[in-house]
């Protein structure tokens, strides 16, 4: 419960920053905006009337127009690689780091690699022999993970095996959700939505879903599986 509540206030003093750098650059100013792009996990704000700034145009995980700027393309990957000397670390990289699908485009995870890359050439350490790391997972607090493995329903725990084991599943694809209204009570679908949108899950590519607003998703990586495994 402390650790809840030590999140959620968390969370509030996040969304105050968020207000100070969105809210008085592009609507309290007498500058002209043509477009900004604000990368986020998470959407900024419902549509509603009453909001400090309002309508966003959101662009998802299936959406093409920035789909190539998210991550780290293999291409740029072999390049970064061959101009460290490291070429012969990529079967390493792609275990660990890669797997994000982006509407169609496989991308790996540009915080990972460059952590890994940085450590691995440091006077200290053999670039040839480092080993791969798991830097995602001090990225966040992983409490959705937590939350996800005391899921009550039987069939909902069979599919996070499912999940945990290399496999795949079929989810209906629900509204965003924030944070905070996620519990373990959370139905799967709208639970695995979030972590579709928030990098723990991403789409299975090739595989095609039963029908319209459906998506296959899997365990993107050897980095994320870790986070699960630390946590079980």
């Amino acid at each position: 419960m402390t650790e809840l509540l030590t999140y959620r206030n968390f969370k509030v003093g996040v969304e105050d920053f968020e207000k100070l750098i969105t809210q008085n650059p592009l609507k309290q100013t007498t500058a002209t905006w043509k477009w900004a792009l604000l990368p986020a996990a998470s959407g900024i704000a419902h549509q509603s009337i009453f909001t400090d700034i309002n309508n966003f145009d959101e662009f998802g995980i299936n959406d093409t127009s920035y789909s190539k700027f998210i991550g780290l393309t293999r291409d740029e990957t072999i390049k970064l690689l061959r101009q460290s000397g490291m070429e012969n670390r990529l079967p390493d990289v792609l275990e660990w780091y890669d797997g994000y699908n982006f509407a169609g485009n496989s991308m790996l995870c540009p915080w990972s690699v460059i952590k890994f890359m940085s450590r691995a050439l440091r006077p200290e350490n053999n670039p040839a022999t480092f080993l791969p790391e798991n830097y995602w997972v001090n990225s966040s607090g992983n409490n959705i993970i937590e939350i996800c493995l005391r899921h009550p329903r039987e069939k909902d725990v069979e599919r996070f095996q499912n999940l945990l084991e290399g496999k795949t599943e079929e989810i209906a694809l629900r509204e965003f959700t924030s944070y905070p209204d996620i519990t373990s009570d959370t139905d799967f679908d709208t639970f695995t939505t979030m972590m579709l949108h928030t990098g723990y899950f991403t789409v299975a590519k090739d595989m095609v879903p039963s029908e319209q607003y459906r998506v296959v998703v899997k365990i993107p990586n050897k980095e994320v599986l870790e986070c699960f495994s630390e946590k079980r």
